[in-house]
């Protein structure tokens, strides 16, 4: 997905990106790794600001959407921790808006891959 930089208007899905999305991880894929996509939490300051936003929520359901599509018929986990008080994360745990510290880290990962062929990573 793009938006202006520095900016929450104009959100719109790029079809390109999504093209070059499903070749790469096809590649991946057919080099018989493991693939664990995560769909990582942002601040709860930024949800709420990118939920008021009209067509935020009708993007994230295309992008997901499209994910979905990417993804299927191939050996690829997906992990929505998009919720930040679902993973257990602090907002003190946060670089800034979008970016986790690594206590969050190993949060999102604990909570991706607990009981899952995944949690033997940890």
């Amino acid at each position: 997905y793009v938006a202006k930089p520095n900016s929450f208007d104009d959100w719109h899905f790029d079809r390109e990106a999504q093209s070059k999305f499903d070749l790469l991880i096809g590649d991946i894929s057919k080099s018989g790794a493991e693939i664990l996509l995560i769909s990582p939490p942002f601040h709860p300051l930024m949800t709420e600001l990118m939920t008021k936003k009209v067509n935020y929520p009708a993007f994230l359901a295309e992008a997901k959407s499209a994910l979905k599509t990417s993804i299927s018929g191939r050996k690829i986990s997906f992990c929505d921790a998009e919720n930040f008080a679902r993973v257990g994360c602090v907002e003190t745990e946060m670089k800034d808006s979008t970016h986790l510290l690594e206590p969050c880290i190993t949060k999102v990962l604990k909570y991706c891959t607990q009981n899952s062929a995944w949690s033997k990573m940890l």
